[in-house]
């Protein structure tokens, strides 16, 4: 049995995302894929493509959804 930790659970919040965005169930998949982006982030670190990837989603959530108004983006020094 695999932890709530474990990767292939953060690939699986992601892809139940991805079903509830299309069902337009917006804040449901926003709350999905930040638990899989928080799981692929401890897992494999910021610079892994799955965990980029999910990043990306919540970027084009909150672009369609309008859940992410207010929302600035992150700056490195």
């Amino acid at each position: 049995v695999l932890g709530g930790e474990h990767p292939l659970c953060g690939s699986t919040l992601r892809k139940h995302a991805r079903c509830l965005v299309a069902m337009k169930r917006y804040p449901e998949a926003e709350r999905q894929l930040l638990a899989a982006h928080a799981v692929l982030l401890a897992a494999y670190g910021e610079d892994h493509p799955s965990t980029a990837a999910t990043a990306g989603e919540l970027t084009e959530l909150y672009e369609i959804s309008g859940l992410g108004k207010g929302l600035t983006a992150r700056t490195d020094p």
